[in-house]
């Protein structure tokens, strides 16, 4: 190898270097240089130009924003000054050199250097701006001197080449020196400087370009997950340009510019338009990318031609340039690549967090009956899709232009044979884009199947309780798991295309090479020309490979695409879906007192009473309504009848008005329509104000403190304590927060586990007090409550002198109950037909009243409200912090069990199947190149032995790939996504009830929906790439060590540098993966809470603070979504730079020592650098994906693990079918509780008869239901036993004794399913048994108007009676000889109370029933009662004879005469 050319410089013509070039006449300095007119015109000009043209704008910019340091000229300031100064005047001098040099000038000479005299002058001035007007280094400066410093580097080699220009390269050089210091300077962070309002912006806010590029800011995270777990708190806040909050503006601008549109591309236009520059911004890193990426099939020629060449042709110079340009094109590569990455990552998370609040935004304005499992999958799973399709928008285009590109250049290298390979990629792409077309219909039959599951499991986590208690748990899972066998069958459909999709896409990659060269050698053989050479073979390949890859990620694009429109399709359905319109009309003219307005100081004494010497005010003077309802018609749904037709009402200011009727009569529809979630078919409703509270008939209560709930989730500093003590007194909660360990600060759970039915509706009543609002609509809020604490709520509320009273608060109360009408100022009775029948005032009701009732209920309230509990003076328990979890190590370092865990999950013969499937597809793919590089040293002869084979291996990559695809998805997947959700759902099912109290039911519903999400999508995905790119890298390692015998001491350095490399990406990588599926639990659960709670909180008007809270729990779900993105950048950085010294490495060792390999072996090993490093890519970032999928797994694995099910060891006796015969019940001294600080029951003992009946009674919170959880043993006992004849439930199966035993729970239980699946869930029993059912509970009617068997009960509810009745008939239709009753009648008027007692007498006459009640008429015919105490059996025998002595129950029941008394024949 000539490594020295002959020395010619001498011979160099002076006027060499005034000739533009680029290269200078051979003769000159060895021939390997530019001339000095193209260094100094295009090399300095251009970029001194550019940035003068720049400066000015951006100086107007920065002098319109405000000062962000403290300092204007501190140490670093200064500094980057003296620096900027000191440029300035080397260019003075610099310019004077070549002034007193004409000999050497050029026509470009003078003005670069008098431009870069200026750009040092306008480099001191914008340093100056930029460090005291901007957050961050500035960005112009630090790209400029970098390119200036870099295109100076040439220029300064000339000067030093030239000899005898030794003074003007010294000065040059030491700009150049100046140049590297300022730019130092310039990169400096200045966070430290920075006033209090910027100081705090995340690192990558702050950080200088080069460490914004190279994501250097990522650092600090790389090492703190690297030592400890990671939580949210400890990743980096948001980018402002991120923020959820400017997102949500102007996303929601642009929808509503094209809402109205009937484009089915609507919504994509408008996330295109709110996102436009965030996606212009990658399209300049995104063309670059494509110019280095096909550099590389000439370089590779270059470099083979090369080593070819005879030894006296194998310049040194050459061989530097090749390692110059490799170095140059692979760093390139790498740059582009981030800086393409990163910026299409930052408007993906932009388009999530804009997409998911403008979801949340729509369904703030649904309808309350909207189908809250279709919003939870839009939220989750559509909205996960769109953000892994938007990672293909940029890869359409650019694809296509690759594919133009390598086209060209294949063409320019075989001529007519390149119609092969673009035939063949026509043909594919084609093919995949007629099966794209039935992505979309596939996706939404799998999304459609994917929300009914969802649906159906959502229903049952919200009512597990109900579930447990009336024993549907194992038909509910075997409902659920056959919903889950339908889905998983219906994705099967989407699984096979995308098996195709998959296998068309990769036969261009495949077959290109093989028809190509076949061809192309017959053709040669043919025509007698040259046959296959080396060089001709390697370039080729390359270019094939540049082209059928992009046609390959095209077609995988086309069809992510397609799946995206999918989802955009319905998430564009949901936003056009008709808004819940409110048609009341506003008066302005009754009271319209602010919810925060003060009171007279009298209100906020904390007993709620009146100061001696006041007066109470009058309440019903006013003349002008508040609430003027006029012959209005409603439907409860679009679908139904009308449940109320021309009715009319007034509610003056300060008034209290009760609506009363039997069940389905309409009541709550009228309420709801007040309160504006229904419109009027007919008719007005006209409200004084806005300012509402209301109370909904199942009370909604967001999880969180009790505190929290009354109070509106305020800040502490803005609540009134004295007022929220108040308000607990007024609801009677004193005495059951006092028994609460934590008292205000317990957390009521998920839809209120941890409260009883009276406390949840007394807790809720209290929110309603606390808002003090001018007018409050209540939907039957005392039904729950026992006699006692009603009559005290009722008097301190509503009496005399009660607290809302006092407000002048216009109240509408609507009850099935008469007790209390002598309270009111007047009184709507309605018609089972939703009619008025009459209009009693408050005088009509005292002149329907004895004397003797009057009497009666005046002495008996008397008594009740002196004997009430007084604010308690004792301290309220401290609340002990929660201690720290213990947390889950395996998050950080992995866990080799959770692979097998899930490899078990299908079994280990399918799993080495797989293995050896995938390795067969390798072999045979990376066979195929040494096989052509034989057929290359053979130069293209024996074309039957080579040709054959070839296709042969072909072949056998394409069905072996085919085969992998089939073996992952078709059989692996769906067994292991039944197996794995069928483990969740019975670990969900078996868990105890004190799971669900501590645990949200949006973390459950989450793992139903994400976790399981991502077991079906992504996981069997990531676990072929991740195995197909292991073996493919090891083929890969070994051809490129092909390349020269030395190559083999560079492979083990690199394996050693990956393996540590991953082992410091993969710990933190994991945690942000971990951390950004549990950070979607709380935003799941808040979407499921709005949803359920639309009514109450539009009537309250927090509309804005819900948003509010939805912005703040999305921005925390975007830290380590958007890090995730970040960390993949900076990994695909390093391992790009790392192929990048691998393939300079290889180049340099070819050309530095050509003779220690072939051409066949380098352009063997070039062409696998080619692709080393998205291979190495994948293989991480597949790997990475696995991980956080395996996330899923591992949470499944642990919630099996340390969720302990409520079966116990020893409950295994299996008692006869016909168990239990007699239905005789034993309790002995039974104690339990529900934490040790929490007692339910103390030492209870009864002994109760076959076919006794038994009422329970007690104040609320009293232990009752406890007692009753006891006995279908969803309580645990702390001492005593419970027997059934003669059996000791404490040994029988839970499930089992709770299926033998017949229970109607206090909370109606409806799964998301037809009227047919809710009565009989097994399916079994004929549809006329059913109809006799529920014609028996007089519910039939209401059920055939909204459509019979088949209707959806979701869809068309019905009201909070009819559901009890449902509940009924329900019962009537099972077998057993027990009955319990939880409240059973609460939400029903006393008619209908009469009717479901009689049924209750006539088909469970020969049944034990076990009633509890607070409405105490419906256990007077009881043969005997229990009444508990605060946990205690106080008292126990016949009602008789209770009553006939002093007693509790005789004082529980001293009203009762009171309501007969003032229930008259007209009401």
């Amino acid at each position: 190898m000539a490594l020295n050319a002959s020395d010619t410089w001498d011979l160099c013509p002076q006027a060499a270097d005034r000739h533009f070039g680029p290269s200078i006449d051979a003769r000159c300095r060895g021939g390997f240089d530019f001339t000095l007119t193209f260094e100094q015109s295009i090399l300095s000009i251009a970029p001194s130009a550019l940035l003068l043209l720049i400066v000015p704008f951006r100086l107007y910019w920065l002098s319109r924003t405000s000062l962000k340091t403290n300092v204007s000229f501190s140490l670093a300031c200064s500094s980057k000054l003296l620096a900027a100064v000191a440029l300035f005047g080397v260019q003075v001098a610099l310019l004077v050199l070549w002034g007193r040099n004409p000999q050497v000038q050029t026509v470009a000479t003078i003005p670069a250097a008098a431009l870069s005299l200026v750009d040092a002058l306008s480099i001191c001035l914008l340093s100056y701006m930029e460090h005291t007007r901007s957050i961050r280094p500035s960005t112009l400066l630090g790209v400029f001197l970098l390119a200036s410093l870099v295109l100076d580097i040439p220029q300064s080699r000339t000067l030093f080449l030239m000899g005898d220009q030794t003074p003007m390269a010294a000065v040059f050089t030491a700009a150049t020196g100046l140049k590297v210091i300022l730019l130092m300077f310039e990169a400096q962070s200045k966070i430290h400087e920075l006033r209090l309002p910027y100081r705090h912006h995340p690192p990558e806010a702050t950080a200088n370009v080069w460490a914004r590029t190279l994501f250097w800011w990522l650092n600090p995270l790389f090492f703190r997950g690297f030592a400890r777990l990671l939580s949210i708190e400890d990743l980096f806040s948001m980018d402002s340009k991120l923020a959820t909050f400017h997102l949500r503006e102007r996303m929601q601008a642009s929808w509503a510019r094209r809402a109205h549109s009937n484009s089915p591309y609507a919504l994509i236009m408008a996330t295109i338009s709110c996102m436009r520059w965030a996606l212009l911004s990658a399209v300049g890193p995104r063309l670059a990318k494509i110019g280095f990426t096909y550099a590389q099939p000439f370089l590779i020629s270059r470099v083979i031609s090369f080593v070819e060449a005879p030894a006296s042709e194998q310049l040194r110079s050459h061989a530097l340039g090749l390692m110059a340009a490799a170095f140059l094109v692979y760093i390139s590569i790498a740059i582009t690549t981030v800086l393409y990455k990163r910026e299409m990552y930052r408007m993906i998370a932009m388009a999530r967090g804009s997409l998911v609040s403008l979801v949340y935004s729509q369904t703030l304005q649904m309808p309350d009956s909207y189908d809250e499992s279709a919003a939870l999958t839009l939220m989750s799973t559509d909205i996960d899709r769109v953000t892994v399709g938007l990672q293909n928008i940029h890869e359409v285009w650019a694809r296509i232009t690759e594919i133009a590109i390598g086209m060209w250049l294949l063409v320019d290298q075989l001529g007519a044979v390149a119609v092969l390979p673009i035939g063949l990629i026509v043909v594919c792409t084609f093919a995949n884009s007629q099966l794209s077309k039935l992505i979309v219909g596939k996706q939404k039959v799998w999304n459609a199947a994917v929300q009914k599951r969802i649906a159906i499991t959502a229903s049952m986590l919200g009512s597990m309780k109900s579930m447990k208690i009336m024993g549907m748990t194992e038909v509910v899972e075997s409902s659920v798991q056959e919903y889950r066998r339908k889905e998983i069958q219906s994705a099967m459909g989407f699984r096979w295309l995308a098996l195709w999709t998959n296998t068309i896409a990769s036969a261009p990659l495949i077959f290109a090479p093989v028809l190509t060269f076949v061809v192309f050698v017959a053709q040669a053989t043919a025509r007698g020309t040259d046959s296959l050479s080396t060089n001709q073979a390697f370039t080729s390949l390359s270019i094939i490979t540049l082209v059928t890859q992009p046609a390959s990620l095209l077609m995988f694009a086309i069809n992510e695409s397609a799946a995206m429109k999918g989802c955009f399709d319905r998430l564009q359905k949901f936003l056009r879906a008709p808004a819940g319109s409110d048609s009341r009309g506003v008066t302005g003219l009754g009271g319209s007192r602010s919810g925060d307005s003060s009171l007279e100081v009298s209100l906020s004494h904390p007993n709620g009473t009146m100061r001696e010497g006041e007066k109470v005010p009058e309440t019903t003077t006013h003349s002008t309504p508040t609430i003027k309802v006029q012959q209005v018609t409603i439907r409860p749904a679009p679908t139904v009848d009308p449940a109320i037709s021309q009715v009319s009402m007034d509610c003056p200011e300060g008034s209290l008005t009760l609506v009363v009727g039997p069940v389905g009569c309409g009541k709550s529809t009228l309420l709801r329509a007040v309160l504006g979630e229904l419109p009027c078919d007919a008719g007005t409703i006209a409200i004084s104000t806005k300012n509402i509270a209301f109370c909904a008939q199942s009370p909604w209560l967001p999880n969180g403190t009790i505190k929290d709930v009354i109070c509106g989730f305020c800040d502490e500093e803005k609540i009134d304590h004295v007022w929220f003590q108040t308000t607990i007194h007024a609801c009677a909660l004193e005495e059951d927060l006092s028994q609460l360990p934590h008292a205000e600060q317990t957390v009521v759970g998920s839809r209120g586990v941890t409260l009883s039915g009276g406390q949840k509706q007394r807790v809720a009543l209290a929110r309603a007090v606390y808002a003090r609002r001018s007018i409050i609509l209540l939907d039957d809020v005392l039904s729950a409550l026992d006699q006692k604490t009603e009559a005290l709520v009722v008097d301190r509320l509503f009496g005399e002198q009660g607290l809302l009273r006092r407000l002048q608060t216009t109240i509408l109360l609507v009850t099935h109950s008469v007790r209390h009408l002598n309270i009111a100022d007047q009184v709507i009775v309605l018609t089972r037909e939703g009619k008025v029948r009459e209009v009693l005032s408050g005088q009509d009701i005292q002149k329907k009243k004895t004397d003797t009732a009057t009497s009666d209920y005046d002495v008996a309230g008397a008594e009740d409200v002196a004997s009430a509990p007084q604010p308690s003076s004792k301290p309220r328990p401290k609340i002990k912090a929660p201690g720290p979890d213990d947390a889950d190590l395996t998050r950080q370092t992995g866990d080799m069990a959770v692979y097998a865990y899930y490899f078990r999950s299908f079994g280990w013969p399918r799993t080495f199947g797989f293995i050896a499937c995938t390795a067969l597809f390798t072999f045979a793919t990376t066979f195929q190149q040494i096989w052509l590089q034989w057929w290359t040293n053979v130069n293209g002869g024996y074309i039957g032995k080579y040709m054959s084979v070839y296709v042969v291996l072909a072949v056998a990559a394409m069905l072996s790939r085919c085969l992998t695809f089939w073996w992952a998805l078709i059989w692996m997947s769906p067994i292991s996504s039944l197996n794995l959700h069928r483990i969740l759902l019975r670990v969900a099912i078996g868990a105890p009830l004190s799971f669900f109290a501590k645990t949200d039911s949006g973390v459950i519903l989450n793992q139903f929906s994400q976790d399981i999400g991502l077991i079906d999508r992504v996981l069997p995905l990531c676990l072929i790439r991740m195995v197909v790119q292991i073996f493919q890298i090891l083929s890969q390692t070994a051809l490129i060590a092909m390349g020269s015998s030395y190559m083999s001491v560079c492979i083990p350095i690199c394996a050693v540098t990956v393996y540590w490399l991953q082992r410091f990406y993969l710990r933190t990588s994991r945690q942000l993966r971990f951390l950004d599926l549990e950070s979607r639990s709380p935003l799941y659960s808040h979407f499921l809470e709005t949803l359920e709670g639309l009514s109450t909180l539009r009537a309250f008007g927090w509309q804005e603070k819900f948003q509010e809270t939805n912005t703040k729990l999305l921005d925390t779900t975007q830290r380590p979504f958007y890090l995730m993105y970040c960390i993949q950048c900076w990994l695909n950085l390093v391992l790009d730079l790392l192929v990048a010294a691998v393939g300079v490495v290889v180049i340099a060792l070819a050309v530095l020592l050509p003779h220690m390999t072939s051409a066949g072996t380098i352009g063997l090993a070039l062409n696998n650098v080619l692709g080393f490093n998205q291979a190495l890519a994948v293989l991480i970032d597949s790997w990475t994906q696995l991980e956080t999928s395996l996330g899923a797994i591992a949470r499944l694995k642990n919630l099996e693990q340390t969720v302990k099910p409520e079966y116990q060891e020893g409950e295994d006796t299996i008692p006869p079918d016909t168990w239990p015969e007699h239905g005789a019940i034993e309790l002995k001294e039974i104690s339990a509780s529900y934490s040790p600080s929490i007692p339910a029951l103390k030492k209870i003992s009864m002994s109760i008869l076959p076919g006794q009946k038994v009422g329970i009674c007690g104040r609320t919170g009293s232990g009752k239901s406890s007692l009753l959880l006891s006995l279908l043993r969803l309580l645990d006992l702390d001492s005593g036993s419970i027997a059934i004849d003669g059996y000791d439930l404490q040994t029988l199966p839970r499930e089992l004794v709770r299926s033998r035993l017949v229970a109607i729970p206090q909370e109606p239980f409806f799964l998301s399913e037809s009227v047919r699946i809710n009565v009989d869930p097994s399916n079994k029993l004929p549809d006329e048994a059913i109809i006799n059912a529920l014609k028996k509970t007089k519910v039939w009617d209401a059920i055939e108007k909204r459509g019979g068997l088949d209707a959806q009960m979701k869809e068309q509810p019905l009201s909070q009676g009819e559901q009890q009745l449902f509940c009924l008939a329900r019962t009537m239709l099972r077998s057993g000889k027990i009955l319990i009753l939880d409240e059973a009648t609460s939400n029903v008027d006393a008619e209908t109370d009469q009717v479901m007692q009689g049924i209750i007498r006539d088909e469970f006459q020969d049944y034990t029933v076990l009633t509890v009640a607070h409405r105490l008429d419906t256990i007077m015919d009881s043969d005997v009662v229990a009444v508990l105490d605060q946990g205690r059996l106080a008292e126990y025998g016949p009602p008789r004879d209770l009553l006939a002595r002093p007693s509790m129950f005789a004082d529980l029941v001293g009203r009762s005469s009171v309501e007969s008394a003032v229930t008259t024949p007209s009401v």
